[in-house]
């Protein structure tokens, strides 16, 4: 008898690159620089994929770089403090988008709530690879594409948090690499939806049928499908309120509702679920209008000893049908507010996966807006259709990362939504300067969003004052009550600071939430959305022994402001130090909480010294080690 033995592969694998890995960590213990290089290559044999996306994989040129590291260095007369009361900052990153994820890892790994990126969509004028642009001709197009890509991405996910999102748009043209890839890095459970976005109204030069979608593929790292509710936010208008057209004594706890039949045929069939009950008349009834029992597919959808308790708490009608044979209709309340078992209830769905309120348009319009009715960018995403990726995050005062920037779209939505919803998110915003696309466009479009656009037109905006919890339970009236009357307060403390205002209140109750948005009338093109802002630029250092960690350490700060989101001369709770008489000096400031230190000044304190900091609340951080260790070890 022949027998098939599947051969453990997987599980030899791992075993092998275990092995691999004990040796590498020995070799760097003994700087055995030349054994760690061969093992990585072994290592990288060994790890290689037989089945899974595979692809003719190609090398980016970056010669001019060999023997150096990036770093970051700071273009300090383009920081932008419009917003001086907060220590936050956001930063806009000039450079090549790899370099910056290498860095963002040493500084932000697990700490990403959202990325949203718009990439090359590799339509053969939008990507230049090795100083030349990608043609459609070109017959490893698609290969240098999905190079490019999943080097980046392959970084990009480490920087997610637990339940970070990253949202990916994408067209036909490499939407099934895209998905491959992403699928790889995040496994298919990670998979949340493919968003269908309907960008355009029509094509009329289209041949044979117009396409006027995009997509954009949604994952998070959580695996888990039951956080997932929780991860992503409910829509609340996923039910009609209209369709809660009758009410009971309940009325104030479990709030209006509508009736739906007790009786389903096509389910799971069990004896159990087929019962008699007893009509107002005596006559006992069974599903599907009968008065005996038969198996005939049809049940009750609750057990006897659920609907015993839905008759005795006030869930269960049966009123006279002329459409049951039986003459009896049995049926069920939904209520707004409660569940079948009378706990509080948010009738909430997810959002679906079909966006037609945004058109691609509006993208063109909102930036020339900005810039005194100019076009400086092609083929901009509207802010408006990434507001709405942030919104549907559950995650409050996310950091939120895009490393292909182009205009600068997502900084402008993050700004405007922040001012919407009073939360506090901040950006880090990546790209190149091609064309000077960093300094001209990206740069000055979140100068001018925060600073705002003046000219003789008024415009409105929105925001929002008040937002209560959920009202629900006993004395639902009094406790909305209570809610209005702490927005009418928050209304008038508004007023009251802010007379020269003009402004509309619109109080809104949906879903039993209270809302108050203010629409104010702003004079000018566009109103300010103040923010702080870094500009940070993709730079390098030479790998020279006698000055690597001197250099490393000259360009650290900017590494401490992105990892903590602020800026070291912002606030006094972040320090750097490179002497013995530096310490002494910054220590004395109460604010002190995280003194980055040089390693060889760190062992030249004394006991004492040392307590004295830890005594003050400060801790000690050695750099440039903590971000360059790889580096000063000549394992890069």
């Amino acid at each position: 008898m022949n027998e098939f033995n599947e051969r453990p592969i997987q599980s030899e694998r791992a075993t092998a690159l275990s092995f691999v890995n004990q040796l590498m960590e020995k070799s760097v213990e003994s700087k055995d620089l030349e054994t760690y290089s061969k093992l990585k290559e072994i290592k990288k044999l060994v790890d290689t994929k037989k089945y899974g996306l595979v692809w003719e994989e190609h090398a980016e040129f970056v010669s001019e770089n060999e023997g150096f590291f990036p770093v970051l260095t700071e273009k300090s007369d383009r920081m932008i403090n419009d917003q001086m009361e907060s220590t936050d900052f956001n930063f806009l990153i000039e450079g090549d988008n790899y370099f910056t994820l290498e860095l963002l890892e040493k500084t932000s790994a697990g700490t990403v709530d959202v990325i949203y990126i718009d990439p090359p969509y590799n339509t053969g004028k939008d990507r230049i690879y090795n100083d030349t642009i990608v043609k459609q001709d070109d017959q490893f197009r698609h290969s240098k594409w999905v190079s490019v890509m999943y080097r980046r991405l392959k970084i990009a996910k480490k920087l997610l948090s637990k339940n970070g999102v990253m949202f990916v748009s994408i067209d036909d043209r490499e939407y099934q690499n895209m998905k491959f890839i992403l699928d790889e890095l995040f496994t298919e459970n990670g998979f949340v939806t493919n968003l269908i976005w309907k960008k355009k109204t029509g094509a009329h030069d289209a041949k044979g049928i117009a396409g006027v979608t995009e997509y954009i593929l949604v994952y998070t790292n959580n695996l888990n499908k039951a956080d997932w509710n929780d991860i992503f936010v409910q829509d609340p208008e996923a039910h009609d309120d209209k369709r809660f057209n009758l009410s009971d004594e309940y009325v104030e706890r479990r709030g209006r509702y509508y009736l739906d039949s007790l009786d389903r045929g096509g389910l799971t069939y069990s004896d159990s679920m087929n019962y008699p009950i007893e009509a107002p008349d005596g006559t006992m009834l069974y599903p599907n209008g009968r008065t005996e029992f038969e198996n005939d597919g049809w049940i009750w959808q609750w057990s006897r000893e659920t609907f015993d308790w839905g008759v005795e708490n006030g869930f269960i009608e049966i009123t006279p049908s002329t459409r049951k044979a039986n003459g009896w209709s049995v049926r069920y309340k939904n209520y707004l507010l409660v569940d079948h078992d009378d706990e509080p209830f948010n009738k909430t769905s997810p959002y679906n996966n079909l966006i037609q309120d945004v058109l691609n348009t509006d993208a063109t319009t909102e930036l020339k807006k900005l810039f005194d009715n100019k076009k400086v960018f092609d083929n901009p995403k509207p802010v408006k259709l990434i507001k709405k990726l942030l919104k549907w995050v559950n995650k409050e005062n996310a950091l939120v990362l895009d490393f292909f920037a182009g205009s600068g779209t997502t900084a402008q939505a993050v700004l405007e939504l922040n001012e919407e919803d009073g939360q506090n998110r901040r950006f880090i915003v990546a790209t190149n300067n091609e064309n000077g696309i960093a300094e001209k466009v990206t740069y000055e479009r979140i100068k001018r969003v925060s600073t705002g656009v003046s000219g003789s037109k008024n415009s409105k905006r929105i925001r929002n004052l008040y937002t209560s919890s959920a009202v629900s339970g006993q004395n639902f009236v009094d406790k909305m009550r209570t809610e209005l009357e702490k927005a009418q307060s928050m209304l008038d403390e508004f007023k009251t600071n802010n007379p020269e205002k003009k402004i509309k209140p619109k109080f809104n109750v949906d879903n039993n939430v209270l809302s108050l948005d203010i629409e104010e009338t702003v004079n000018g093109v566009y109103p300010a959305h103040p923010t702080n802002l870094k500009y940070f630029k993709v730079e390098f250092v030479e790998d020279d022994e006698d000055t690597l960690e001197d250099e490393l350490l000259a360009h650290v700060a900017a590494m401490v402001e992105l990892e903590n989101g602020t800026g070291l001369n912002a606030n006094g709770k972040y320090a750097i130090v490179t002497s013995l008489d530096q310490v002494k000096d910054v220590a004395k400031d109460e604010q002190l909480q995280v003194l980055y230190i040089r390693s060889r000044v760190h062992d030249m304190l004394s006991n004492g010294e040392l307590s004295e900091l830890d005594a003050l609340g400060v801790q000690l951080v050695d750099i440039p080690e903590r971000y360059f260790a790889m580096e000063l070890r000549g394992l890069i």
